[in-house]
């Protein structure tokens, strides 16, 4: 018999992709268990990756995207050829509805005849991956004379917009790095002492990347309202879902309360979507206005936005993802202090620990057998790695290839 060769959508996703899913779906975790089988490197299979690597370098979910998401992606595939507002509803108000309620902004739930008055208060923008939103900020504040304070080190994507004008353009502006704290923490009355009448942001990361601390929130609270209103106060949330203290309250309200702060999150950690693209970030409309200048990314793409649509209403995918991590975190500490490695107690998904002369070859070690982990080198911390947090499988690949090669 000839095989058939016409793919219909219903059969497609129905026949082949949802109904693999099936089964899955009922409990990532099964998803999980099943990708890996074993605790050497060889014998690894995790999600999204070739078999025979342990990638915990780049903080991505390791339990891979939510099944929803990838039945919304499937369910949408074949309409690619049309943009998002030929959908009813549009995905991309869609996904800013839900945001906005989650988050407790204003909903503005426009229609054709209101788009253009609703939107004038809209306090959410939507990109295509929260990168676009920290070089967004930087182009918007970057000008001649003006300086930029931020802590290190720490993510630097903000800075680095304004580095490569003064490189590149010969613009002259100036940025002032702060050190951490002994315990590796913004030092948030350093940071002040910096502003002055020519400074136009302030970025602080929270939790710090790669130091996985996060500030008290009392002092990040004080430290906001203290700030001279020309100054924009940047706080970049990307891990603040793997907080160890599950009452820590982010920042998002504060951009209610201050025309001066943005705070950007990512759809690309806990919930799976690094190959996605999607970030988005609250602020005032003003603030809101001046990006849309410089975000020339657009919103994220049509599957791209009902992945994250449905990633966000799956909160048992999500509850997966952080108690995961948090029992990896244990795993991990109880590991480094077998090994006497001192660790920084993490509140991300990764965790950073020292190995002092010995952590270039370690690194390079480790990488030799497709184990690959990040090096804080790159953010200017010496004798420093980081370690994503993974599969219990994976993490144990990990340790065992790190005490053979120490």
């Amino acid at each position: 018999m000839k095989p058939e060769s016409n793919l219909s959508r219903r059969g497609f996703i129905g026949g082949t992709l949802l109904g693999g899913l099936g089964a899955l779906a009922v409990d990532p975790m099964v998803m999980a268990q099943a990708l890996v089988s074993g605790k050497k490197p060889e014998d690894i299979q995790g999600h999204g990756i070739a078999p025979g690597y342990v990638n915990l370098s780049s903080n991505e979910n390791p339990l891979g995207p939510s099944p929803r998401a990838v039945e919304a992606v499937a369910a949408h595939m074949f309409d690619v050829n049309r943009y998002h507002w030929s959908f009813m509803p549009d995905p991309v108000e869609g996904l800013i509805n839900a945001l906005e309620r989650k988050h407790g902004l204003p909903v503005t739930e426009t229609t054709w005849d209101n788009w253009e008055e609703v939107t004038k208060n809209r306090r959410l923008a939507l990109s295509a991956g929260s990168s676009l939103i920290l070089h967004a900020v930087g182009l918007a504040t970057v000008r001649d004379k003006a300086e930029l304070v931020q802590a290190q080190p720490a993510y630097f994507d903000t800075a680095d917009v304004w580095r490569r004008f003064k490189e590149e353009e010969g613009l002259d502006v100036k940025i002032n790095y702060v050190r951490l704290t002994r315990d590796l923490r913004h030092n948030l009355n350093a940071m002040y002492d910096r502003i002055n009448d020519n400074t136009t942001v302030v970025v602080v990361t929270n939790p710090n990347n790669p130091t996985s601390t996060v500030v008290d929130h009392d002092a990040l609270v004080d430290f906001v309202r203290s700030v001279p209103s020309h100054v924009t106060v940047f706080i970049d949330e990307a891990y603040i879902d793997y907080t160890t203290d599950p009452n820590y309250r982010d920042a998002m309200y504060l951009t209610l309360e201050n025309d001066n702060v943005i705070v950007s999150r990512t759809f690309s950690k806990i919930y799976g979507l690094a190959g996605m693209r999607v970030g988005y970030a609250a602020l005032s409309p003003r603030l809101r206005r001046k990006l849309s200048l410089y975000n020339l990314g657009g919103p994220p793409g049509n599957l791209a936005l009902y992945a994250a649509i449905a990633a966000l209403d799956d909160d048992a995918h999500y509850e997966r993802s952080r108690r995961s991590v948090a029992e990896g975190k244990v795993y991990l500490g109880e590991a480094f202090e077998r090994l006497d490695i001192p660790y920084t107690p993490s509140d991300s998904c990764f965790v950073l620990f020292r190995l002092g002369d010995k952590a270039e070859s370690v690194f390079s070690a480790l990488q030799e057998r497709n184990v690959w982990i990040g090096d804080a080198m790159w953010w200017g911390l010496k004798g420093h790695l980081r370690v994503t947090v993974g599969t219990p499988d994976e993490n144990e690949a990990f340790i065992n290839t790190l005490e053979a090669v120490l």
